[in-house]
């Protein structure tokens, strides 16, 4: 974890000076990755003896040039976005400082880059607001290490598949399916026998012979 004690103060006799403490969580390199959240916390002490109530208004920072001096043009190379917060008043609670997060996303070319951060407070006494510098230091950019569940990369694999089903359909509906339907054998039509009426002295063959009815004698011509 890297961490920057520092108290800071605008310029101006008026402007306000604050103890500040920034930390790179779990970072202890000051890596920052590029279209990532990058978090920062800065701890934030009012001093007892300035007796000032101040209130934490917002929270924001850049990106600097190390090649270029303050100036010159092409210092600032981007502005971060802002943080807005409502307000909250800039005391110890139970004997530590306030804290606060800020997040930060950058979209650099891997290369090393100066940074700073400022908050914007406002003097309750005399209504009167400040910008005042906190944090200057060097973070090394760099690109996220790819990973399988990545969600940008999962819409990519999705996208691949339904394609390559799509190209598949195609080459069967035009080759194997037309090939079978042209060579499919035709089916032959099987016409069952009927059986042959029987007289009905055929019917009477299988009867015992005492329940056969009698035949009738030929009659005779005259």
């Amino acid at each position: 974890m890297a961490a920057v004690s520092c108290v800071y103060g605008a310029a101006g006799d008026e402007a306000p000076t604050l103890n500040v403490v920034t930390t790179f969580p779990d970072n202890p390199f000051s890596l920052v990755q590029n279209g990532r959240a990058n978090r920062v916390v800065l701890s934030i002490t009012n001093p007892p003896s300035a007796d000032r109530a101040l209130l934490l208004e917002e929270i924001t920072g850049a990106f600097l040039n190390p090649k270029k001096l303050d100036g010159q043009r092409g210092r600032v190379l981007r502005n971060m976005t802002a943080t807005k917060v409502k307000s909250v008043p800039i005391t110890n609670v139970g004997g530590q400082p306030l804290q606060v997060p800020f997040d930060f996303y950058s979209e650099f070319k891997p290369q090393s880059l100066d940074v700073e951060f400022f908050l914007k407070v406002m003097d309750q006494g005399n209504s009167k607001r400040y910008t005042l510098p906190v944090y200057r230091g060097s973070v090394v950019i760099e690109e996220p290490k790819p990973s399988w569940f990545d969600p940008q990369l999962l819409s990519v694999y999705a996208l691949m598949a339904l394609v390559a089903a799509g190209i598949a359909y195609l080459v069967y509906e035009t080759y194997i399916a037309t090939y079978f339907r042209a060579n499919k054998p035709l089916k032959q039509r099987v016409v069952k026998p009927q059986p042959k009426p029987t007289s009905s002295t055929d019917s009477q063959e299988w009867l015992p012979e005492q329940t056969r009815k009698p035949r009738k004698a030929a009659s005779k011509r005259k």
